[in-house]
């Protein structure tokens, strides 16, 4: 029976190591997809970086949090969402520099909500 509990506890330890490092994963993706949007040079190497982050951005809503204001990141993560729904609206217009300009909003949420949530 002690040993059954171990087991259970060090896999549950295990696991919910397992969701931390997902989410850390996947916001390193996402430091990574950002810095691409902002190098890059063309409206279509823009696009395929903004939605990269997108994607990475939907996936972090289902990535396991485990830090001290739950409700402050999901707000922070559809922010973000919004925010870069702008930035793809300037894109599918054509206009690089307005989604450059409107891009800085997103690194001013990345601030804003990684205060709030450390």
């Amino acid at each position: 029976m002690i040993r059954a509990m171990t087991a259970f506890l060090i896999g549950m330890t295990m696991a919910a190591s397992v969701w931390a490092d997902d989410l850390e994963q996947t916001m390193k993706q996402m430091k990574s997809a950002f810095r691409d949007a902002a190098q890059a040079q063309s409206v279509d190497t823009m696009k395929a970086a903004v939605m990269d982050l997108s994607t990475l951005v939907a996936q972090a809503k289902h990535d396991e949090y485990d830090g001290k204001n739950l409700a402050a990141y999901h707000e922070g993560l559809q922010e973000l969402s919004q925010a870069l729904d702008t930035v793809k609206g300037d894109l599918d217009k054509g206009q690089l520099d307005q989604a450059k300009a409107d891009l800085r909003k997103v690194d001013d949420l990345r601030k804003e909500y990684h205060k709030k949530t450390r």
